[in-house]
């Protein structure tokens, strides 16, 4: 699977500290930084979004290595949100502290302008050819004088 953005650069953009090597939660300074497992999955679920925007099934050979410039900027914010509000949620409420997201619009508007790229690029997939009938099926005759039962 190609990574569109490393562990470390999504802790980059979010200002998070690194996790340490062994693991513990004592990451120094600053907020805790994103697991293995967290970047694992967020960008696995960021990718599945851009490939269904983009109407690809797999990223090309090439990406493995260079990841176009506005692919990287659009899945590293996708990667942001997705880490910062993983359940969609659009209000979380503690004691007298409200926090109030607004990421659906942002995250439909990052895929829309995937998808307008793929188009305009040709970056998407061919389309798959139409299913052919499988069976054995009697000539038809012209219309409209066909057979009489």
């Amino acid at each position: 699977m190609t990574a569109l953005y490393t562990k470390a650069e999504l802790e980059h953009f979010l200002q998070l500290a690194a996790q340490p090597a062994d693991g513990s939660p004592d990451a120094g300074d600053g907020p805790p930084g994103v697991t293995t497992d967290t970047y694992t999955v967020g960008h696995k679920v960021v990718s599945g979004w851009l490939l269904d925007a983009a109407g690809r099934t797999t990223w090309p050979t090439e990406y493995a290595s260079d990841v176009p410039p506005q692919l990287f900027a659009w899945a590293v914010e996708l990667g942001a949100i997705v880490h910062e509000n993983p359940t969609a949620a659009t209000t979380d409420t503690t004691d007298k502290t409200t926090i109030s997201w607004n990421d659906r619009r942002r995250v439909e508007a990052i895929l829309s302008r995937v998808a307008q790229w793929s188009r305009g690029t040709g970056f998407e997939d061919a389309a798959p050819a139409p299913p052919a009938p499988t069976g054995c099926f009697p000539p038809v005759d012209p219309y409209p004088y066909g057979r009489r039962w």
